[in-house]
């Protein structure tokens, strides 16, 4: 009986003690005795009734409660459940009896397994399910499903990766649980592993491209450079006419010409060997000391006869004291070349260069160069 009818029931007694009471109290009234146990008798029996209706009201009351707690519990696991189903990932809980008490549908979609498997699946029912059709290899099924369902709940923590028949690869990875349960968490690294690969092979063609690319410049550079070297000779030799005079002045322009179009190439040439070695970290770098005034004299008279012929003067203001680093000569002089060259590039005919070293503390030098150009 329901409280509402058990609480009609309750007040209809009540009401029909009452009114039994009404009809009788005159033979009661004439005798007093049983006067008092009537009244004594209606007091317990209202009493008694009221508690009734409390409790009935205190059992309505629990009753609401527990139906709100189930319809809480119940708007919770709803959510919960599509929250795994809208992760984008595969997930998977055993307990420790090997039961599947949580999942979604993305672990059965990633695993290939049937929908109906989910109900009151077991683990040994997944991996029969998956050496059935070859997933594990050749071996027997069944010594297959034994060896994984005793490594499942041993190696965890852990994280594995496995191709599917089908060419789907899986990145898995498992964690222990409270009470001996294992979770599991699937997700597709198709397309990742696809991207590697073709990084690597990307890489791999570069650096096959960049190989080539320095075996051919070296090998260009020993062909152009022994022709050039000649060339470079010959021209120097008739140009000085250490032979005898040239008859003809056209000639002999002709052959300056050819002589400084020569050491341009050469220039260029070794530019781009030296280019394509820093590019291939093949670089080597001496460590000595180097005395700068001796580095900058010598390169002032390598560009000397070129600052000569635009009527550019070099000003070389260089320190008193000797000035030493630890470097590489080759380089520096290399450094310094550019440097000259480029200012001598860009001066205005008639101009000037100035090139100062300083000891402003005793280990820092500053190169300055200056260029300034006639009124």
């Amino acid at each position: 009986m329901t409280g509402g009818p058990r609480r009609a029931v309750i007040v209809l007694g009540t009401a029909f003690l009452l009114a039994y009471g009404a009809g009788t109290f005159a033979w009661y009234r004439d005798h007093p005795p049983f006067l008092i146990a009537f009244v004594l008798f209606s007091a317990a029996a209202a009493a008694l009734a009221w508690r009734g209706v409390r409790a009935v009201e205190r059992q309505q009351h629990a009753a609401a409660h527990l139906l709100h707690g189930k319809l809480q519990l119940k708007r919770q696991n709803s959510l919960l459940q599509s929250t795994l189903e809208n992760i984008g990932e595969g997930l998977s809980v055993f307990d420790s009896e090997g039961r599947l008490i949580a999942w979604n549908f993305r672990f059965f979609e990633l695993l290939d397994l049937p929908a109906d498997l989910a109900v009151g699946a077991t683990l040994r029912d997944v991996l029969k399910h998956q050496a059935g059709r070859g997933d594990f290899g050749g071996d027997d099924p069944e010594t297959e499903v034994t060896r994984r369902l005793d490594l499942f709940y041993r190696d965890v923590p852990a994280t594995k990766e496995r191709v599917m028949p089908h060419g789907r690869t899986l990145q898995i990875r498992r964690g222990a649980m409270p009470n001996g349960a294992v979770i599991s968490i699937y997700s597709d690294v198709t397309e990742i592993k696809a991207s590697e690969r073709r990084l690597i092979e990307a890489r791999s063609q570069a650096e096959a491209a960049n190989r080539a690319k320095g075996d051919f410049l070296a090998n260009m550079s020993h062909e152009l450079r022994t022709p050039l070297n000649a060339i470079i000779g010959f021209s120097e030799v008739i140009s000085n006419e250490l032979f005898g005079p040239v008859a003809n002045e056209k000639y002999l322009e002709y052959i300056r010409d050819i002589h400084t179009s020569s050491l341009h190439l050469l220039s260029i040439i070794n530019d781009v060997l030296d280019m394509s070695k820093i590019e291939a970290g093949k670089v080597e770098l001496a460590k000595e000391i180097v005395q700068l005034q001796n580095v900058i004299s010598e390169i002032l008279r390598m560009v000397n006869e070129k600052a000569r012929s635009r009527n550019i003067e070099l000003m070389a203001q260089l320190s008193e004291e000797n000035v030493e680093i630890w470097a590489d000569e080759r380089s520096m002089k290399q450094i310094f070349l550019n440097l000259l060259s480029n200012a001598i590039k860009f001066s205005k005919d008639g101009g000037q260069i100035f090139v100062r070293i300083v000891v402003d503390r005793p280990d820092t030098v500053y190169w300055r160069s200056k260029t300034t150009a006639s009124a």
